[in-house]
């Protein structure tokens, strides 16, 4: 009689929404999986997906899911690690109402994780800064504004919400993990979770943003960018333009397209052909 084979880790995925996956179900899994198709199809982005689904509640694991399309060793601030968490979440379509966005990874197999629900949203509040806060934010206010405020600084601030929730195999309840991120508070991100062994490799030359952003400029430069944008197109017919945009800290530069489909979005969270 021949023995049963183990299961595999992973033997069914369904990615509800994440980046621009929608609704797809992979079913029989096998130990390899060989991944073809079209320029920013979503190939990458299904890697990605199984990272996120293996380490669901640990934001170092999202920020690491995060930068696997970024150059190794590039600094992340603050207000880039919220840009880096949001830009997962698929994009609201017009017409689909609201403003929160909703990822969802649902798999089957021998890995104790079931399911990883999130939302993120923008939120917006009157807030008491901390003394390191408002120290921050000196260089942004007039002298008097701050002689009037010597205890308690109080602004309207906005952000980002984030709602995560896990089930695992055997425990009766889902776990979760909320916090917010504001603009002009430190981004006090919970980092730790359970993480089930998994590692991605991937090529990261094409991937430096200084670069991309100086043959941008170039391009725009020789009055060549139109011709850019029609190689994009022809890669993507969804693609309908180019632009630099800055990060929600307005420190950074950032590349991003018009897309039909994702709205604005850095270039980034675009798969590799395009990139």
């Amino acid at each position: 009689m021949t023995a049963a084979s183990p299961r595999l880790a992973i033997e069914n995925l369904q990615i509800g929404g994440f980046r621009g996956l929608r609704d797809l179900e992979l079913q029989g899994l096998e130990r390899m999986n060989l991944f073809i198709g079209s320029g920013n199809s979503g190939k990458t982005s299904i890697l990605e997906a199984l990272k996120l689904y293996s380490a669901p509640l640990s934001l170092r694991q999202w920020l690491t899911v995060g930068r696997l399309r970024e150059a190794r060793g590039s600094v992340l601030y603050p207000t880039q690690a919220v840009d880096v968490l949001r830009w997962m979440f698929p994009q609201v379509a017009e017409g689909e109402g609201g403003e929160e966005r909703k990822l969802a990874i649902l798999g089957s197999g021998a890995c104790k994780v079931r399911s990883l629900h999130a939302t993120c949203k923008p939120v917006a509040a009157m807030r008491t800064l901390t003394a390191q806060e408002a120290e921050k934010l000196a260089g942004e206010l007039s002298q008097d504004a701050l002689d009037q405020h010597d205890e308690a600084l109080t602004i309207k601030d906005e952000g980002w919400q984030f709602d995560l929730r896990a089930k695992w195999s055997g425990a009766p309840e889902p776990q979760y993990v909320s916090f917010t991120a504001w603009d002009h508070g430190p981004a006090a991100l919970p980092m730790d979770g359970v993480e089930i062994p998994s590692q991605v490799l991937a090529p990261y030359a094409h991937r430096n943003q200084p670069e991309q952003l100086k043959a941008l400029t170039k391009s725009i430069i020789d009055n060549e960018k139109q011709d850019l944008e029609a190689l994009l197109n022809n890669l993507d017919p969804n693609v309908t333009g180019i632009e630099i945009l800055t990060d929600s800290g307005g420190a950074k530069a950032v590349l991003a397209l018009r897309h039909k489909i994702a709205g604005v979005a850095p270039i980034n969270v675009f798969g590799d052909g395009i990139r």
